[in-house]
């Protein structure tokens, strides 16, 4: 029982030690969102299969969320959307890109289809767009 209590101890005293190390060294690393994507694709290119393709899914864009909430994640998003998909493009992978599926429904609908992730209808509409965009053969 003594043992259990002295790892507990060390144990969260690491914990705290590299929480407060990496809050402080966090400013001095900073990782391009450019660098960022090739290092994910490269990375994604090594997977032997034939066909890649990268779903491009979105939080919610339904009233629920704030105006600048939604502005946030937006910018966010957008940010990284057109490194990855000029990068996917030059790599032989096929992005799909759920905007234009979930653009088209309004914000009643949307609250149907996203709460805090897909709902099951949600995850429906997904997966029938992925049989409308990928070419099985």
């Amino acid at each position: 029982m003594t043992d259990r209590e002295i790892v507990k101890k060390i144990n969260n005293k690491f914990k705290n030690k590299n929480l407060i190390n990496i809050k402080n060294d966090k400013k001095k690393i900073l990782i391009k969102p450019q660098k960022l994507v090739e290092f994910l694709v490269s990375n994604f290119k090594e997977i032997d299969i034939e066909n890649k393709f990268i779903l491009l899914q979105y939080g919610d864009q339904s009233e629920n969320l704030s105006k600048l909430g939604k502005e946030s994640l937006n910018e966010s998003v957008n940010k990284y959307k057109e490194i990855l998909i000029n990068i996917a493009n030059n790599n032989n992978i096929i992005i799909i890109d759920t905007i234009e599926l979930f653009n088209k429904f309004t914000d009643i609908e949307k609250r149907q289809l996203w709460f805090d992730h897909h709902t099951p209808k949600g995850n429906l509409f997904v997966c029938n767009y992925l049989i409308e965009k990928i070419d099985f053969n």
